[in-house]
């Protein structure tokens, strides 16, 4: 059971105005009968999380103790389903699909750590879904763990982005770039193919479709592999099914000559060629490739006319902007997409009109990127700036590879430019999103120091890299009489008192010094660089601004603040925090014992006595 804060759910109720139905149903809920125990009981860093899933616009949800018990808001719903009906259940009994997926998250929130998943596939739940079809949604997910006044692990805050869409377009983006460059690589192309591995069903062109001799009516419903292998002549069969499980083995390129038998029953002479496509875990995914029809020398120039067709037709149908330009690099096509996205209308584009549209301080970056690629042949890869129609600058994404003929010589360049500004922003966001779970992982929420984890983890850090020749000092801060200031003026008083304790012990500290809250009236100070006779110093000079001002509570109510101070040194790099804080503790608990506030120095000679 969850240790009781002491503290009742007044302050998680006074949300109930933004959230009432949810919040009433938490606290409804009898908790009592789970191994979380009653919700008065509620630590109040658990309650404080669950008040910000449940009135949060995103999805969120709070994952409690060992079994991972849920609370979730109703944005969750796509991850978590119905908010009412998976309130109180263990997270791998609503997603038993994701079972494994929470278990991680729970053990990683139980040891402290923080879990963060990008792109993480949920199929839709059963009741989500007005077809029984499923379909399957991304999201990124951040687990940040929960824990008591005294580090201890109480559950996880998990706060999701989906990123469906992202998939998809990204999916799409390239899928429609490796046809492009299968495009223009093939000669005479007749047709284009693309094998999903995950599900073994082929689309295709016409083209495609019609050298197999498939039905029309069949290619609209993507038809099995095993459909085109039946078309392919007896004789070679066996020879092509062996080397496309060569490719999907072993990733090697697919180039393969034979005969298939069209829907007419003529024998026509194909190449086949492709390449794998792997998705962002490094799993084989996709098989695009082209066929080439090469049945009599005759049709030559009909199949590069048809080449030419499919080109035209494939750069106006991808979704980002196709272009090309000479070997010095004078543009000389674009596809109609830029003229949308620029609303310019179709006219030569000379280099005063590059200056208008690629914003001012990215104009630099890229004329000197677009110069080293002309000037070497290397690929060109940039993001920048871009006026698009509606007057805004959007950030693009534009990649080029160059052509060079029989002697190597590089006669053309073709490449894509790709609107990217909505994932940037999105990744702006999301970094900023990172940045505030770390700060609620690595700061106490009373105080505004570190918390015990960080200060341990910061320290240690810095003990480990601490030269031979340096020394640092280590504190044990007590405040006296704390169980008085509590009894005395209550949980507000005594927060306040912990509040005031931190800054003005804070203000004696160096920025490079570490200060951090280790669990109640209990604080440790790192002084970086610092010897003993200086660590007993600025002990000293806490100890004296603290005795010196009494804190006002308000409505006239004042308390004397002292402090009881254990002081050790860190002189070898042998010496573990464990250790040192031990040491610290040992010289703190001799100050408690001789009438407190006061400072000592710990001397390790005297251990034996």
């Amino acid at each position: 059971m969850l240790a009781s804060s002491g503290r009742s759910a007044r302050a998680l109720s006074q949300s109930t105005c933004l959230a009432a139905e949810p919040l009433a149903a938490v606290m409804a809920f009898d908790w009592s009968k789970t191994s979380v125990g009653a919700f008065a009981q509620w630590p109040e860093a658990l309650k404080s999380a669950v008040r910000s899933a449940l009135l949060s616009s995103s999805p969120m949800a709070v994952l409690i103790g060992p079994a991972g018990l849920l609370i979730s808001n109703n944005a969750a719903r796509a991850i978590l389903g119905d908010s009412a009906a998976a309130l109180g259940k263990p997270a791998a009994d609503i997603r038993p699909d994701a079972a494994s997926f929470f278990a991680s998250v729970v053990a990683r929130y139980l040891e402290g750590k923080t879990t963060s998943v990008r792109d993480q596939p949920f199929k839709s739940l059963p009741d989500a879904l007005s077809t029984p079809i499923q379909s399957t949604a991304w999201f990124n997910i951040d687990v940040v763990p929960i824990v008591d006044a005294n580090g201890a692990p109480l559950g996880g805050l998990m706060l999701a982005s989906e990123t469906t869409e992202h998939i998809h377009k990204t999916l799409a983006l390239s899928q429609s770039e490796e046809r492009f460059r299968l495009a223009l690589e093939a000669s005479g192309m007749v047709g284009v193919w693309d094998l999903d591995l995950r599900t073994n069903i082929n689309t295709a062109d016409p083209a495609v479709d019609n050298v197999f001799g498939i039905d029309p009516k069949l290619a609209l419903k993507g038809p099995s592999l095993e459909r085109y292998i039946e078309a392919i002549h007896p004789d070679d069969r066996g020879r092509v099914e062996r080397a496309v499980q060569e490719t999907i083995d072993a990733g090697q390129p697919y180039r393969i000559r034979y005969r298939v038998i069209d829907g007419d029953g003529k024998q026509r002479w194909v190449i086949a060629a492709g390449k794998l496509v792997y998705d962002e875990q490094g799993r084989a995914a996709r098989f695009p490739g082209v066929i080439v029809d090469v049945t009599e020398q005759m049709q030559t120039a009909a199949a590069l006319n048809e080449s030419r067709f499919q080109f035209e037709t494939l750069t106006e149908a991808l979704p980002q902007i196709v272009w090309s330009c000479d070997s010095e690099g004078v543009h000389d096509y674009f596809s109609k997409r830029w003229h949308e996205y620029t609303g310019l209308p179709e006219a030569p584009v000379h280099a005063e009109t590059w200056k208008k549209l690629v914003h001012p301080d990215d104009q630099q970056r890229v004329f000197t990127c677009w110069s080293a690629a002309l000037r070497t042949g290397a690929p060109y890869d940039i993001e920048y700036r871009y006026l698009h129609h509606s007057g805004e600058h959007r950030w693009l994404r534009v990649m080029a590879l160059p052509v060079r003929n029989e002697q190597g010589r590089i006669t053309r360049w073709f490449g894509t430019s790709t609107d990217i500004h909505d994932a940037r922003l999105l990744a702006s966001e999301r970094e900023k999103i990172s940045k505030e779970l770390e700060r609620i992982a690595t700061q106490d929420p009373l105080t505004g120091i570190l918390t015990r984890r960080a200060f341990i983890e910061r320290t240690s850090a810095y003990l480990a890299k601490l030269p031979r020749d340096r020394a640092a000092c280590v504190l044990m801060l007590d405040i006296d009489h704390f169980k008085h200031i509590n009894d005395t003026f209550g949980h507000a008083g005594g927060d306040k008192v912990l509040s005031i304790f931190a800054k003005r012990v804070g203000r004696c500290l160096r920025s490079s010094d570490l200060f951090g809250r280790l669990g109640g009236e209990e604080f440790a100070v790192l002084l970086t660089s610092c010897s003993e006779k200086r660590g007993a110093q600025v002990a000293e000079r806490i100890r004296s601004k603290l005795e010196r001002e009494p804190v006002d509570l308000g409505n006239g109510a004042r308390t004397a603040l002292t402090v009881s101070i254990g002081i050790t040194v860190a002189d070898d790099p042998r010496w573990s925090l464990e250790g040192l804080l031990a040491e610290a503790d040992q010289a703190l608990y001799r100050v408690k014992n001789s009438g407190r506030n006061a400072c000592l120095v710990w001397k390790r000679e005297e251990m034996a006595l």
